[in-house]
């Protein structure tokens, strides 16, 4: 079982499969990853998980703002 074709991890399956994929990546080419160490990739981790709510607001203003097919948001930066 892996993610959803959008990307989305919505269960624990899932959420197992995803970790998976995740060490078998590392294990072909770590050598390749930004965080070669457990201690940066959590970091890392931690960081990026207290940005999803902020980047689900943006890219929902972002569809609010959408103007026959134009997006005013990213025209503006929002």
């Amino acid at each position: 079982m892996s993610p959803t074709t959008d990307g989305e991890v919505r269960s624990r399956d899932e959420l197992v499969s995803f970790v998976q994929e995740l060490h078998r990546d590392f294990l072909r080419n770590g050598h390749e990853w930004e965080n070669q160490t457990l201690g940066s990739f959590l970091e890392a981790l931690a960081t990026l998980t207290g940005l999803v709510p902020e980047c689900r607001e943006r890219s929902s203003r972002r569809r609010r703002l959408d103007l026959h097919g134009q997006s005013v948001a990213g025209r503006h930066g929002l």
